[in-house]
């Protein structure tokens, strides 16, 4: 086979540092992809320079600066191919990435939205552990249907992500008609942090999507300072408040609600515990007054609180913004 019928979207701000790399192994599958596009999201860097001296087998989109979701959507309406993929700009694609991609979804023709797993690289990795090697022990016991020792059907995935979340952005590929079908990307989410858990997760909420989930670290996920994930409390808050988002927009089904309602409430408090830890003492006491639930109000927060209180004081406000 030549290629895949495949489009690769990756959004780009001031992504210079490590968009050759990200690009070469792109351009580099022993299965390419029909087309990759690069959406240059209003860079001030040399990020429209390094893309095009690839010539014709990087096209190059660009827009005023808007944020990752935007960019994703622009790319994706501007192809026709059939399997759409996702790569961040900083991340790395293994060379046989596509191919076995390609070769699951000729195996699995249900499949409308795949995953593979990955390793963490970079100067901030602590280990080259996987996604889904961090998953809860008895996650994929208790939600795959497997396949192989490799792959699985992910069952409800609704709720299996609620507990556990492996859907990272530059693994996945799903079919143009299941993306037009849920929605696609929404503007409302484009500079949150946790806008790709958004999309998932709306993805997920139309209930019959076939998920597959392929065990096989096929690409590297970057992290180093730069990396809009950092700052794990942020993380934290962002996914609660949008799991608040999709419990008022009527996303989430009866049967999760509960469970869904006792998450936002551990995120929150998992926020407060490592902004804590963390030392961002004014953090910590503006997020314990602004959004800790009171049945998160343990004893030991209480002190916590006490303890940020006095130490943060004289230090100015915390900036709790998810989004701008």
């Amino acid at each position: 086979m030549s290629e895949f019928d495949c489009a690769v979207i990756v959004p780009a701000f001031n992504a210079a540092a490590f968009l050759g790399e990200t690009l070469d192994a792109l351009v580099g599958q022993t299965v390419p992809a029909r087309k990759v596009i690069v959406v240059d999201d209003g860079s001030t860097d040399a990020t429209p320079a390094i893309v095009d001296s690839y010539g014709p087998r990087v096209e190059l989109l660009q827009q005023a600066n808007s944020g990752q979701g935007v960019a994703r959507a622009l790319g994706i309406a501007h192809c026709d191919t059939q399997w759409i993929a996702l790569c961040d700009a900083d991340d790395v694609w293994e060379a046989e990435h596509l191919s076995r991609r390609h070769a699951l979804l000729q195996a699995f023709p249900d499949a409308e939205f795949t995953m593979s797993d990955c390793c963490s690289f970079g100067a901030q990795a602590g280990s080259a552990i996987g996604v889904i090697d961090a998953a809860p022990s008895s996650w994929i016991q208790d939600w795959g249907s497997p396949v192989d020792e490799e792959v699985f059907w992910l069952d409800d995935p609704m709720a299996a992500t609620l507990l556990y979340n492996p859907f990272y952005p530059s693994g996945l590929v799903f079919s143009r008609e299941s993306y037009e079908r849920m929605g696609g990307f929404l503007p409302r989410y484009s500079r949150w942090r946790a806008e790709d858990m958004e999309f998932t997760r709306r993805y997920f909420a139309r209930g019959e999507v076939k998920a597959l989930c392929d065990l096989r670290k096929t690409w590297r996920y970057r992290r180093h300072d730069g990396n809009y994930s950092s700052k794990q409390w942020l993380n934290l808050l962002a996914r609660a408040k949008i799991l608040e988002e999709h419990e008022s927009q009527g996303l989430v089904p009866d049967r999760l609600r509960k469970e869904t309602e006792r998450e936002i409430g551990s995120a929150r408090a998992a926020a407060f515990d490592i902004a804590y830890w963390d030392g961002d003492y004014a953090v910590a006491r503006d997020l314990y007054r602004r959004e800790l639930p009171a049945s998160e109000r343990s004893l030991k927060r209480r002190l916590r609180m006490l303890h940020a209180w006095f130490a943060a004081r004289g230090k100015g406000k915390a900036n709790l913004a998810v989004s701008p």
